[in-house]
C-alpha cells in the first residue's frame, strides 16, 4: 500500500514515470520512448521526410476498473477540494490530472526533490466526440522543495504553452532563489 502512492523506497526515473502516466491516460498501453518523431525531408529533395510511428510494447497489468480509479485519484489531486495541487490548477481551462511528489534527498541540509507527474486534458475518456491530443509531462526538480509548491506550477506552464494558453505566473516559492551578491 505504501508503494502504491509513491512512498517508501520507490526508485524510478522521470522517463519511467512519464511512460506510466501516459499509459494511465491512454487506457493502459505502454509505448516505446522516442527522442524524435520525424526527420524532415532533405532541402534538395534527395531524401523524403521520415516519420516514426508510436510503437506499443505492452499493456499495464491493470484492469479497466483500476485504471479508472487511478485516473479519478489523479484528477482529485488537481481538481477536487483537498487535492494536493488543486490550488495550482484553479481556473485552468484544460482539465489536468496528476500526482504530486516530494522525494527525500540524501544529506541533512538538502531540500527534498520536487515532483509533479500528470497529463492533459484529463477528460478525454468522458468526451463523446473524441479528444484533442493528450500530453503526459513529468517535472522533477532536485533539492527544490514540495511537489505542489515548485513542480506543479511548472507543469501548469508546460501545459499552457503546449496548448497555446496564456502563461500563469509562477508563485514566489517556485522561483529560483535570488543569488546574494558577493561583497
Amino acid at each position: 500500500m505504501n508503494l502504491a502512492i509513491g512512498q517508501g523506497f520507490l526508485t524510478v526515473t522521470p522517463l519511467q514515470v512519464a511512460r506510466y502516466v501516459a499509459a494511465v491516460a491512454n487506457g493502459g498501453t505502454l509505448y516505446r520512448p522516442r527522442v524524435i518523431d520525424r526527420i524532415g525531408a532533405a532541402p534538395d529533395g534527395s531524401a523524403p521526410e521520415e516519420l516514426f510511428e508510436p510503437e506499443a510494447v505492452s499493456q499495464l497489468p491493470v484492469s479497466a476498473e483500476h485504471l479508472q480509479a487511478i485516473r479519478q485519484g489523479m484528477e482529485g489531486a488537481t481538481q477536487r477540494p483537498g487535492g494536493t495541487a488543486t490550488h495550482r490548477f484553479y481556473g485552468m481551462s484544460i482539465p489536468v490530472a496528476g500526482k504530486t511528489g516530494t522525494a527525500q534527498a540524501p544529506g541533512e541540509t538538502s531540500q527534498p526533490h520536487s515532483w509533479f507527474a500528470g497529463y492533459a486534458p484529463s477528460n478525454c475518456h468522458e468526451l463523446a466526440e473524441g479528444c484533442p491530443e493528450q500530453i503526459a509531462v513529468v517535472v522533477m526538480i532536485e533539492n527544490a522543495g514540495e511537489g505542489s509548491s515548485v513542480a506543479a506550477p511548472l507543469f501548469r506552464q508546460v501545459v499552457e504553452a503546449y496548448f497555446g494558453l496564456p502563461q500563469t505566473p509562477l508563485p514566489p516559492e517556485a522561483l529560483p532563489p535570488t543569488p546574494t551578491p558577493a561583497p
